[in-house]
């Protein structure tokens, strides 16, 4: 086989490889918390809504909550699912997940920059279940917050 044979073997196995080339991604189990506690709120925000019926309850959304107790520690994530009636009335949390991203996170993409103090930035609502956040300054996503099961991936550079 002649260099040019190489190259061109090399090169299609390089552009293959990567067409099929996983995206690293965190798989962060929550578990169900049914104690309300927002002294500790460092962050909170709500989700679109999503009509659901049109009888009571008529609507839902996700609510994100961060906790933040101490800097030493990581936070802690709430995610609440609450239901809502005509022109927003007779809110109710129906459903409440907690999880503390932090060991998955630097297991899936290692360590995070240094340089920005803060762990946690909230960036934008992508969907009803999905939102972009910053982690220690690394651009990430949260998707399908509604799960049992939060997936979280590197968010593509703007």
């Amino acid at each position: 086989m002649n260099l040019l044979a190489h190259l061109t073997f090399l090169a299609s196995f390089l552009v293959l490889g990567n067409a099929h080339a996983e995206v690293p991604e965190a798989k962060i189990q929550t578990s169900a918390d049914t104690t309300v506690n927002y002294a500790w709120i460092a962050f909170l925000s709500e989700a679109p809504s999503v009509w659901i019926s049109d009888v009571p309850p008529k609507g839902q959304f996700l609510r994100l909550v961060v906790y933040s107790r101490v800097e030493e520690e990581p936070s802690t994530f709430r995610v609440e699912t609450i239901t809502y009636g005509d022109e927003g009335c007779c809110r109710k949390i129906v459903r409440a997940r907690t999880f503390k991203p932090a060991k998955a996170l630097f297991e899936s993409f290692g360590t995070f920059n240094g340089k920005d103090n803060h762990e946690f930035e909230f960036v934008r609502w992508l969907s009803t279940t999905s939102a972009e956040f910053k982690y220690y300054g690394t651009p990430l996503i949260f998707m399908g917050l509604d799960s049992n099961t939060v997936r979280v991936q590197r968010a593509p550079q703007h």
